[in-house]
């Protein structure tokens, strides 16, 4: 027989800071907390089967110009917060393809946004140092297209879930969806 608790509004206040709109409840926050202690790991998991979230096929991605990613997971790492960008989950892509030891050569034949192999942190490139590559920063779409191509090629499972801003120019306005390659 379930316990029943009684939460104090301050407590209840602080999992509604944690919360995914229309998606989660008090038991699937506190789920999640009680996963990410026992992991170690107090980045956000994504939700299963969210109603409110429509499932995209990732190789036939909707414009995704004024989106922004709430939750992505690469391989089996789940993306800090602050990292939940698409650019930041195409370099999560990379660096996880080089982790696996796929070559700088390999990885270089598939990426088809502009890159330097090395260092470069200038003109908008980030340097994603497991691959030992630089890779021009790009928007929504390019990102995503990029990340999806080696994430494909190489199998990495990525997981993203996402939304459209409120505003006449994005393409689902406040529609949120998701992407699933399916990894090794």
């Amino acid at each position: 027989m379930p316990t029943v608790i009684t939460i104090p509004d301050e407590l209840f206040a602080r999992l509604q800071k944690h919360a995914v709109p229309f998606v989660d409840t008090p038991l699937t926050v506190i789920e999640r907390a009680l996963t990410a202690l026992e992991e170690g790991d107090e980045d956000a998991q994504i939700p299963k089967g969210g109603s409110d979230v429509r499932a995209f096929n990732p190789a036939a991605a909707p414009n995704l110009t004024f989106s922004t990613p709430q939750i992505a997971k690469v391989g089996k790492k789940m993306l800090a917060k602050a990292k939940t960008y698409w650019n930041p989950i195409m370099y999560a892509v990379i660096e996880e393809a080089a982790k696996r030891g796929i070559s700088q050569a390999d990885i270089s034949s598939v990426i088809a946004v502009p890159y330097i192999e090395g260092r470069n942190e200038e003109n908008g490139y980030k340097f994603v140092e497991k691959a030992n590559i630089s890779v021009q920063g790009q928007d929504a779409n390019s990102a995503w297209k990029q990340a999806y191509r080696i994430a494909s090629s190489f199998g990495i499972a990525v997981e993203v879930e996402f939304s459209w801003q409120n505003t006449e120019k994005a393409a689902m306005p406040n529609v949120a969806g998701s992407f699933y390659v399916e990894g090794e």
